[in-house]
């Protein structure tokens, strides 16, 4: 299993472009502190790269996600491998499932924007006495 979960703020607007057939593909960096840190004056910062397709693209993160805002981002990690003046490199990035504007600088309210449904809709009822649950 594959999944890549991350929380941090956007560098820059994100960038929606078009691939020669029409495609939508959203392109974002987003810089996320690392937690355990000796040298607490030099922090260091990872920046990733997101990329995503179709919909989720156009109609969620393209107009929606902004610099400096904080946003979730759960997606698929990939690992490109190339070839540069005959020397091997790798391109890291996350390929977006999910979404979403935690908290934006550029306005005086909070907004959330999820580019898929809620998670409730995973969830079922239960069937009988709650008591019975062992956790």
């Amino acid at each position: 299993m594959n999944i890549w979960i991350g929380v941090g703020r956007l560098t820059k607007d994100a960038d929606l472009r078009y691939s020669q057939n029409g495609t939508p593909i959203a392109t974002f960096t987003i810089a996320i502190d690392r937690e355990y840190q000796k040298d607490k004056e030099n922090k260091k910062t990872d920046f990733i790269y997101c990329k995503a397709f179709g919909a989720r693209a156009e109609k969620y993160i393209g107009p929606y996600f902004h610099k400096g805002d904080l946003v979730e981002v759960r997606g698929e990690y990939n690992i490109d491998n190339y070839e540069k003046e005959g020397e091997k490199r790798q391109f890291h990035s996350i390929n977006v499932q999910h979404a979403k504007v935690l908290h934006s600088k550029n306005y005086n309210q909070d907004r959330t924007v999820d580019t898929q449904e809620p998670y409730m809709d995973d969830l079922y009822p239960l069937d009988g006495d709650e008591s019975e649950l062992h956790f």
